[in-house]
Protein backbone atom coordinates (compact mmCIF):
# COMPACT_ATOMS: atom_id res chain seq x y z
CA UNK A 1 0.00 0.00 0.00
CA UNK A 2 2.79 2.44 0.92
CA UNK A 3 4.72 1.54 -2.24
CA UNK A 4 1.68 2.29 -4.45
CA UNK A 5 1.22 5.67 -2.77
CA UNK A 6 4.90 6.48 -3.25
CA UNK A 7 4.79 5.49 -6.94
CA UNK A 8 1.67 7.63 -7.44
CA UNK A 9 3.31 10.60 -5.66
CA UNK A 10 6.47 10.35 -7.77
CA UNK A 11 4.48 9.96 -11.00
CA UNK A 12 2.35 13.02 -10.19
CA UNK A 13 5.50 15.09 -9.58
CA UNK A 14 6.85 14.19 -13.03
CA UNK A 15 3.58 14.70 -14.89
CA UNK A 16 3.37 17.90 -16.93
CA UNK A 17 0.12 19.85 -17.21
CA UNK A 18 -2.03 18.09 -19.84
CA UNK A 19 -2.11 19.68 -23.33
CA UNK A 20 -5.74 20.86 -22.91
CA UNK A 21 -4.63 23.09 -20.02
CA UNK A 22 -1.35 24.30 -21.52
CA UNK A 23 -2.61 27.62 -22.90
CA UNK A 24 -5.06 28.49 -20.15
CA UNK A 25 -4.43 31.43 -17.88
CA UNK A 26 -3.58 30.68 -14.26
CA UNK A 27 -5.80 33.50 -13.03
CA UNK A 28 -9.49 34.40 -13.20
CA UNK A 29 -10.16 37.29 -15.57
CA UNK A 30 -13.87 37.61 -14.74
CA UNK A 31 -14.53 40.97 -13.05
CA UNK A 32 -16.41 40.51 -9.79
CA UNK A 33 -15.03 37.03 -9.09
CA UNK A 34 -14.10 36.63 -5.42
CA UNK A 35 -11.70 34.01 -4.09
CA UNK A 36 -12.41 33.45 -0.40
CA UNK A 37 -9.62 31.95 1.73
CA UNK A 38 -9.69 30.65 5.28
CA UNK A 39 -6.78 29.52 7.43
CA UNK A 40 -6.54 25.73 7.24
CA UNK A 41 -7.06 23.83 10.48
CA UNK A 42 -7.24 26.81 12.81
CA UNK A 43 -9.23 29.94 13.49
CA UNK A 44 -8.18 33.08 11.74
CA UNK A 45 -9.19 35.88 9.47
CA UNK A 46 -10.96 35.08 6.22
CA UNK A 47 -9.20 36.80 3.32
CA UNK A 48 -10.91 37.73 0.06
CA UNK A 49 -9.28 38.47 -3.28
CA UNK A 50 -11.59 40.14 -5.80
CA UNK A 51 -11.02 40.63 -9.53
CA UNK A 52 -11.92 44.29 -10.00
CA UNK A 53 -11.15 44.60 -13.70
CA UNK A 54 -9.48 42.75 -16.55
CA UNK A 55 -8.43 44.17 -19.89
CA UNK A 56 -7.19 42.04 -22.77
CA UNK A 57 -4.65 43.25 -25.31
CA UNK A 58 -2.17 41.39 -27.54
CA UNK A 59 -2.65 38.07 -25.73
CA UNK A 60 -2.15 39.54 -22.25
CA UNK A 61 -4.87 39.93 -19.63
CA UNK A 62 -4.06 42.79 -17.28
CA UNK A 63 -5.96 41.89 -14.09
CA UNK A 64 -6.54 44.27 -11.18
CA UNK A 65 -7.09 42.35 -7.94
CA UNK A 66 -8.19 43.79 -4.62
CA UNK A 67 -6.68 42.06 -1.62
CA UNK A 68 -9.18 42.78 1.15
CA UNK A 69 -7.18 42.18 4.30
CA UNK A 70 -6.65 44.60 7.17
CA UNK A 71 -5.57 47.31 4.72
CA UNK A 72 -7.27 46.68 1.36
CA UNK A 73 -4.84 47.11 -1.51
CA UNK A 74 -4.91 46.58 -5.26
CA UNK A 75 -2.44 44.50 -7.22
CA UNK A 76 -1.97 44.33 -10.98
CA UNK A 77 -1.06 40.91 -12.35
CA UNK A 78 -0.56 40.16 -16.05
CA UNK A 79 -1.67 36.75 -17.28
CA UNK A 80 -0.67 35.29 -20.64
CA UNK A 81 0.39 32.01 -22.26
CA UNK A 82 3.89 32.64 -20.83
CA UNK A 83 2.56 32.66 -17.24
CA UNK A 84 1.86 35.32 -14.62
CA UNK A 85 3.98 38.41 -14.13
CA UNK A 86 4.07 41.72 -12.30
CA UNK A 87 5.51 45.03 -13.46
CA UNK A 88 6.50 46.89 -10.28
CA UNK A 89 6.68 50.45 -11.58
CA UNK A 90 4.95 50.60 -14.99
CA UNK A 91 5.63 54.34 -15.29
CA UNK A 92 9.39 53.75 -14.95
CA UNK A 93 10.02 50.31 -16.44
CA UNK A 94 8.44 47.46 -18.38
CA UNK A 95 10.54 44.78 -16.64
CA UNK A 96 8.46 41.64 -16.16
CA UNK A 97 8.82 39.76 -12.87
CA UNK A 98 7.39 36.29 -13.47
CA UNK A 99 5.66 34.66 -10.52
CA UNK A 100 4.72 31.66 -12.69
CA UNK A 101 6.40 30.69 -15.98
CA UNK A 102 4.78 28.51 -18.64
CA UNK A 103 5.37 25.93 -19.90
CA UNK A 104 6.72 24.33 -16.77
CA UNK A 105 7.75 21.05 -15.26
CA UNK A 106 8.53 20.00 -11.72
CA UNK A 107 11.89 21.39 -10.61
CA UNK A 108 12.02 24.40 -13.00
CA UNK A 109 13.43 27.52 -11.31
CA UNK A 110 14.12 31.18 -12.06
CA UNK A 111 15.17 34.35 -10.28
CA UNK A 112 14.32 38.02 -10.55
CA UNK A 113 15.05 41.24 -8.73
CA UNK A 114 12.18 43.54 -7.83
CA UNK A 115 12.64 47.17 -6.81
CA UNK A 116 10.07 47.97 -4.16
CA UNK A 117 9.33 51.38 -2.72
CA UNK A 118 8.79 51.85 1.00
CA UNK A 119 6.64 54.98 0.84
CA UNK A 120 6.46 55.25 4.61
CA UNK A 121 10.25 55.64 4.91
CA UNK A 122 10.91 57.07 1.45
CA UNK A 123 13.37 54.39 0.32
CA UNK A 124 13.57 51.90 -2.52
CA UNK A 125 15.17 48.51 -2.00
CA UNK A 126 15.93 45.52 -4.22
CA UNK A 127 14.33 42.22 -3.32
CA UNK A 128 15.96 39.06 -4.72
CA UNK A 129 13.17 36.63 -5.66
CA UNK A 130 13.81 32.90 -6.19
CA UNK A 131 11.02 30.75 -7.66
CA UNK A 132 10.78 26.98 -8.10
CA UNK A 133 8.09 24.64 -9.43
CA UNK A 134 7.65 22.32 -6.46
CA UNK A 135 4.60 20.27 -7.49
CA UNK A 136 2.42 19.67 -10.53
CA UNK A 137 -0.80 17.75 -9.92
CA UNK A 138 -4.22 17.73 -8.33
CA UNK A 139 -5.03 18.94 -4.83
CA UNK A 140 -8.29 19.16 -2.93
CA UNK A 141 -9.34 22.17 -0.89
CA UNK A 142 -12.78 23.06 0.53
CA UNK A 143 -13.73 24.83 -2.75
CA UNK A 144 -13.10 21.65 -4.78
CA UNK A 145 -10.47 19.55 -6.54
CA UNK A 146 -8.07 21.39 -8.85
CA UNK A 147 -5.20 20.64 -11.24
CA UNK A 148 -2.41 22.87 -9.93
CA UNK A 149 1.16 23.97 -10.12
CA UNK A 150 2.86 24.88 -6.82
CA UNK A 151 5.41 27.68 -6.96
CA UNK A 152 7.78 28.03 -4.01
CA UNK A 153 9.09 31.58 -3.54
CA UNK A 154 11.86 32.95 -1.35
CA UNK A 155 12.28 36.71 -1.01
CA UNK A 156 15.61 38.15 0.21
CA UNK A 157 17.04 41.60 0.88
CA UNK A 158 20.84 41.40 0.99
CA UNK A 159 21.38 38.05 2.75
CA UNK A 160 18.26 38.15 4.93
CA UNK A 161 15.19 36.09 4.07
CA UNK A 162 12.13 38.35 4.20
CA UNK A 163 9.51 35.76 3.43
CA UNK A 164 8.95 32.25 2.12
CA UNK A 165 5.73 31.17 0.49
CA UNK A 166 4.28 28.38 -1.61
CA UNK A 167 1.28 29.07 -3.83
CA UNK A 168 -0.77 26.45 -5.69
CA UNK A 169 -2.25 27.99 -8.87
CA UNK A 170 -5.14 26.46 -10.82
CA UNK A 171 -5.98 27.32 -14.45
CA UNK A 172 -8.77 29.92 -14.83
CA UNK A 173 -8.88 30.41 -11.03
CA UNK A 174 -5.55 31.58 -9.64
CA UNK A 175 -4.32 30.65 -6.16
CA UNK A 176 -6.17 27.83 -4.38
CA UNK A 177 -3.73 27.23 -1.52
CA UNK A 178 -1.14 29.53 0.08
CA UNK A 179 1.50 28.64 2.65
CA UNK A 180 3.34 31.68 3.95
CA UNK A 181 5.86 31.53 6.77
CA UNK A 182 4.37 28.24 7.97
CA UNK A 183 0.71 29.37 7.91
CA UNK A 184 -1.66 27.72 5.43
CA UNK A 185 -4.75 29.26 3.85
CA UNK A 186 -7.04 27.36 1.50
CA UNK A 187 -9.67 28.43 -1.00
CA UNK A 188 -13.09 27.79 0.53
CA UNK A 189 -15.32 29.44 -2.06
CA UNK A 190 -15.33 31.02 -5.51
CA UNK A 191 -18.07 33.64 -5.75
CA UNK A 192 -18.86 34.66 -9.32
CA UNK A 193 -20.47 37.99 -10.17
CA UNK A 194 -23.92 37.34 -11.62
Amino acid sequence: MHIAAAVFAIASMLTPIPKDRENRLFLSTDAGTKLIFKPDGHEGQIVTYEVLKATHKNGVAKVIIKHADKEPKELEINACADGLYIIDNPQESDAKHYILKCPFKNGDSWNSTRSLKDTEHGITYDVQCSYRVAFVGEIEVPAGRFSTVCIECTFRVLDSVLKKQSIWYAPDVGPVKIVEDGKTSVLTKIAKNK
